[in-house]
Formats: structure tokens, sequence, C-alpha cells
């Protein structure tokens, strides 16, 4: 005797209810990426006025310091110490350019604070500081239009 194969109503149920899951957990991924995203954003617009104020402050002040640089460069060290504290939180909002010119940055003051006596590595760092404060003005202007 053959046995008919058959598909029933329980069946195609079945098979629309687990597509419906997958599609769902897509959607739900989607939608996280997204207001986690939204979320930076906005934060980021929020502090991004705060953290040009204080990254302008110490570019004031290293610029000070720098002028009796070989005296001054472990009190340097201890400056961009703090800055790179605040870059590596605004790092988490920022994407793109801006968030790779603050992870260049970074480094730049790693390796500084292993050669504290390096001019030429001082001026990258200062050089690097002045990026990151000209990617953010942009930042904050692109997220004023939308």
């Amino acid at each position: 005797m053959l046995q008919e194969s058959t598909y029933s109503l329980r069946d195609l149920l079945t098979d629309i209810g687990g597509f419906a899951s997958i599609i769902s957990l897509i959607l739900t991924t989607f939608i996280f990426f997204n207001l986690r995203s939204i979320k930076n954003s906005y934060i980021f617009r929020i502090r991004s006025p705060q953290f040009l104020r204080f990254l302008n402050s110490k570019i004031s002040e290293i610029n000070e310091l720098a002028q009796n640089f070989s005296s001054n460069s472990r009190v340097i060290v201890d400056e961009l110490a703090k800055i790179d504290v605040r870059l590596s939180s605004m790092q988490e909002r920022m994407s793109g350019n801006a968030k790779r010119t603050i992870v260049d940055l970074r480094e730049h003051i790693k390796i500084y604070e292993r050669m504290p006596e390096s001019e030429e590595k001082f001026n990258q760092v200062y050089r690097g500081i002045l990026r990151v404060v000209e990617e953010v003005k942009e930042l904050q202007q692109d997220l004023n239009l939308e």
C-alpha cells in the first residue's frame, strides 16, 4: 500500500510560523542596531559642545606647556591622559572618518606616552587634537541639518 503524503493546514501554519520567526529575528536585529545608532547620535549631539570646550581648553593648556617643552613633557603626558579618557568616551558615539581620526589620535597619544621627550611625537598629537576638533565641528553641523 502506498502511503499518501499530505500537506495539511497544520503543516502550512507551522511553516509560516517558522518563516515569520526568522523574519522577526532579522527585523529585531536591524531595529537594535538602528536604535543604538540613534542613541549614539543623540548623546553625541548633546555632549559634543562640552567635548569641544574641553578639548579647546586642553589645547590652550598644552600649547602653553609646550613653550617650555623639555621641562613640561611629563605634565603634558598627564594632560594627554585626561584627553584620552574623553576621546575614548566620544569614540563610541562617533562613526566613519571622525571615529578613525580619534582612533589614530589615541594611538599617537600612546606612542607619545612612551617617548615624552620627543617633540616630533608631541607635534603629531597636537595636530591630531586639532583634527578631532575640526571633525567634531563638522559632525555637529551635519547633525544640525538633520
